[in-house]
This record gives structure tokens, C-alpha cells and sequence, in this order.
């Protein structure tokens, strides 16, 4: 019988960074080729799986952005946390903010 470790827990502080050496993918990038793709799962098999309307799921596959009622059901429906989720697109929003400022320069 294998033993799998528990997953490790996130403990949210003030200074927190992620580790900016690890690949950087698109929240839809990860559901696609990660979770659907090895398991030929079509956008309307997500739907009836995760209660996303197929629309939205096929929004969320071309980079609409994942909100927390998604993050819960893909999460569900895929055995994932929210979190997870949650931070493949702040990651990704980061970056994104990061690219098209300058160093220094705050958004407005």
C-alpha cells in the first residue's frame, strides 16, 4: 500500500513571495494540457462535472480569468484545493502587472 504525504499547507503572511523560478503557465494552460487533456475531457464534460456553465468553461480555456466560485468547483471536480487555483491566477496577474510596468512604476 503506498503512503501518500498530506499535501503542504500555505501560511499566508505579509511578505510572502512565490518562487519565480518555477515555469510560469496560464491559468488555462494548466486546465487544459494538466488536467483535461490527460483524461480527453471535453469543456461540456467539465461542465456537467464542476456545475460551470459550458460557456464559461470554454471562457476559462481561452484565459478568462478563474474567480473563487470557479476555483471551488474545478476544485471539486478535478480533486484539487481552491487555492490552487486561486494562485495560478494571481501568479499569472502578477507577472502579467510586472511585464507591463516598469521597474519602480506603480500602476495607476
Amino acid at each position: 500500500m503506498r503512503h501518500e504525504l498530506p499535501p503542504p499547507k500555505v501560511v499566508l503572511h505579509p511578505s510572502m513571495q512565490l518562487d519565480t523560478t518555477a515555469e510560469l503557465r496560464a491559468p488555462c494552460a494548466v486546465l487544459r494540457d494538466d488536467y483535461m487533456l490527460p483524461q480527453a475531457m471535453s469543456a461540456d464534460e467539465l461542465a456537467r462535472r464542476s456545475g460551470i456553465p459550458a460557456w464559461q468553461v470554454r471562457r476559462l480555456l481561452d484565459g478568462a480569468p478563474i474567480y473563487a466560485e470557479e476555483a471551488l468547483r474545478l476544485a471539486a471536480a478535478l480533486k484539487t484545493s481552491a487555492i490552487y487555483w486561486l494562485l495560478l491566477q494571481a501568479r499569472h496577474d502578477l507577472e502579467k502587472a510586472l511585464r507591463e510596468n516598469p521597474p519602480g512604476v506603480l500602476p495607476r
